[in-house]
């Protein structure tokens, strides 16, 4: 009955998580979250408590964040076909590092020497980011679906999408793990632009993972 079918979609699954193909790929989604501390909170506090950011305003960020998800995924379905998912995720994370740097120049007030203003600065930078977001994003969720093998596709395909929900969730604790040796709390930035530096260096470390864990599977596959 239903818990035979349970059983057998149990041991299915874990037949497919015990696969090279299977398990490295997942590995990398981890990693290349789990690796990277966000520093989200901390810039949160510093858009509002710095800079003034009205709630407004944060909506109208998250407005232009779905238009950038939409135009992350018509650039996806145009332009990105038929490139491996090595090279892409390759240049989705370059392009991570140095979008990540312009919160140095917006904490560092170095914006506004080069004589852009703040919500302008922050509207083009995460406008930038949601796109990228979407170009990292949607290859993953093609490769999770091809990898999943007859018989357990819903829940393999699960596991990869809680996989990849739990490593930004290490992200998060680690950002604010490190808010207290950097000395970042509300109202004291002096280490953010550290801290930043710190997050930016880190985004290249999933370059390093990239062919161990994601080169059986570039191999076999394409973007389409």
């Amino acid at each position: 009955g239903s818990l035979a079918a349970l059983g057998a979609a149990g041991a299915a699954l874990l037949r497919a998580l015990r696969l090279p193909s299977i398990y490295k790929p997942l590995c990398f989604f981890l990693l290349q979250n789990a690796l990277v501390p966000s520093p989200a909170q901390a810039m949160l506090f510093f858009l509002t408590d710095e800079l003034g950011f009205t709630q407004g305003f944060l909506a109208l960020q998250g407005v232009l964040a779905y238009c950038g998800l939409l135009l992350g995924s018509v650039l996806y379905s145009r332009y990105v076909r038929g490139v491996s998912f090595l090279r892409l995720f390759g240049a989705c994370q370059l392009a991570a590092f140095a979008l990540s740097l312009l919160d140095v120049l917006l904490v560092s007030r170095l914006n506004l020497r080069l004589g852009i203003p703040d919500r302008l600065f922050v509207l083009g930078s995460d406008a930038l980011s949601t796109v990228l977001s979407r170009l990292t994003m949607q290859p993953f969720l093609v490769l999770a679906a091809r990898l999943c093998p007859p018989g357990c596709e819903a829940s393999l395909y699960a596991t990869f999408m809680s996989t990849y929900n739990f490593g930004h969730t290490l992200a998060g604790a680690s950002g604010a793990a490190l808010l207290a040796p950097f000395g970042v709390e509300k109202g004291a930035y002096a280490g953010l632009v550290p801290l930043l530096l710190v997050r930016s260096a880190t985004l290249l470390l999933p370059l390093l993972l990239l062919k161990p864990l994601l080169g059986g599977a570039s191999d076999r596959l394409k973007t389409d």
